[in-house]
């Protein structure tokens, strides 16, 4: 069904910002005469789910319902080639315990001119985690590339993050650091999140990419978990993991970095 609504739209994008097609944010607002504070009973993304609902029995999903951003991707590092390198991938583990982005292909108009063909892409929010985990989207903390991107007031002086850096240094061989470890971090998550990134060799991700400062690494969780659903898995206040901007990886370009093998690093 055709929908028209009032956005707000900025250029999206490290690198890829430098192409002629450029990628987008678009934001649903009802500030700015952006239209509507969120996009809510559309089916925008055919097939997004949500992880967890508390009204739902055990086991049970329903599609997502309510949106309040969204990215037109145009491939990334794939946008010369396939364009949908990072769809394929994110799809191939979505079964998996960490954070993927569902998708749909779209093309694009801007002021009547075809702009080309992009992938309406899920953008990580905390609104999209209150959406996706049923938590109160002020009660979470997000960071990215080690930068504090959502929940910056929940903390402030960064103690949060430099506890979970801090388990890096431990030795894991001994149990009570292991069991600090589990007591911090979904392991499952953590697991499945690492095996994947290696398995793809993806190259615009922490060593693989070209500066000493981690590319591309997003985790999240609860800062205080006694003011959510104590059912909830989720809101456990462990940090778990996200995955995005995978296209750089499984041999594209055949590059010398794409070129090594897979289990090298």
């Amino acid at each position: 069904a055709a929908i028209s609504r009032g956005v707000g739209i900025r250029i999206h994008g490290g690198y890829s910002r430098r192409n002629q097609q450029k990628s987008f944010k678009i934001y649903f607002r009802d500030e700015y005469d952006y239209g509507i504070k969120n996009l809510s009973g559309y089916d925008l993304i055919p097939g997004a789910a949500v992880t967890y609902d508390s009204a739902l029995a055990n086991g049970e999903t329903r599609p997502t319902s309510k949106y309040a951003n969204v990215i037109l991707r145009n491939g990334g590092n794939d946008v010369d080639i396939t364009k949908f390198q990072d769809v394929f991938i994110q799809g191939m583990v979505s079964d998996r315990k960490f954070t993927t982005q569902s998708s749909r292909p779209c093309m694009l108009y801007l002021n009547g001119e075809f702009w080309g063909l992009y992938n309406m892409t899920e953008k990580y929010s905390d609104k999209y985690l209150a959406e996706e985990f049923d938590v109160d989207k002020d009660n979470v903390i997000v960071y990215k590339d080690l930068v504090i991107d959502e929940g910056a007031a929940l903390d402030p002086e960064g103690s949060e993050l430099k506890g979970l850096m801090e388990l890096g240094g431990l030795d894991m061989t001994k149990p009570e650091n292991y069991n600090k470890f589990l007591e911090t971090v979904d392991v499952d998550s953590y697991i499945d999140y690492y095996a994947t990134e290696i398995y793809i060799n993806n190259n615009d991700w922490w060593s693989g990419c070209s500066t000493s400062s981690p590319n591309n690494l997003m985790f999240w969780k609860v800062a205080d978990s006694t003011v959510e659903n104590p059912d909830n898995p989720y809101a456990d206040g462990k940090w778990r993991y996200m995955l995005f901007d995978t296209e750089w990886s499984m041999g594209i370009y055949n590059s010398w970095q794409a070129g090594t093998e897979y289990d090298s690093i």
